[in-house]
C-alpha cells in the first residue's frame, strides 16, 4: 500500500524473506541513498534519519532536507513488512506534486539488491560469492550442491 501525499509518502510492502535479511538490505540501501542516519535500533529494526530530496527550495536553490523512517516487521515464517516514510517536515497543502520519488527509488534498489541476495551464494570451499545455480564454482571448481 501506498500513500502519497503532499508533503511525503508512506509506503508499506510484504516481502516473502526473513525480517533479519530484509534489515540488511535495507540498511545497505539507505547508504546508498545517502540517508543521514539520526537514530538506528538494530533489535526493533528501526532507523530514522534524514535524506536530501531532489526538489530544491524555491527562494534559496537549495535541495530540500526530507525525514526518512524505516522499518522491518516480522510476520510469518519467513515473512516480513517493510515501512517506509518519507516526508517533509511540514506538510505542504498547496503542493499538488507527486511525492513518492525517493520511496520509489529506494524500492527499486531494494528490490534489485534482494534479487542479488537470492541468486548468489557463497562457495563452501573458497568462499567467493558465486551463482545460485551453478553446480561447481567457477573461482576453484569445487563441488557446491
Amino acid at each position: 500500500m501506498q500513500i502519497n501525499g503532499s508533503g511525503g509518502c508512506f509506503e508499506e510492502r510484504t516481502y516473502e524473506i526473513e525480517p533479519a535479511v530484509a534489515w540488511q538490505v535495507g540498511l545497505l540501501v539507505a547508504a546508498e541513498m545517502a540517508v543521514k542516519v539520526e537514530a538506528r535500533d538494530d533489535e526493533k529494526r528501526l532507523l530514522n534519519g534524514t535524506i536530501l530530496s531532489q526538489e530544491k527550495t524555491f527562494f534559496t536553490g537549495k535541495q530540500k532536507q526530507k525525514l526518512f523512517t524505516f522499518s522491518v516487521q516480522g510476520l510469518d515464517q519467513g515473512s516480513c513488512q517493510i515501512i517506509l516514510d518519507i516526508r517533509k517536515e511540514r506538510i505542504e497543502v498547496y503542493s499538488l506534486k507527486s511525492q513518492n520519488r525517493e520511496a520509489m527509488e529506494f524500492f527499486d534498489n531494494f528490490d534489485k539488491k534482494l534479487k542479488e541476495y537470492v541468486s548468489s551464494i557463497i562457495c563452501p570451499s573458497c568462499k567467493a560469492k558465486i551463482s545460485a545455480s551453478v553446480r561447481f564454482c567457477p573461482e576453484c571448481g569445487a563441488p557446491v550442491k
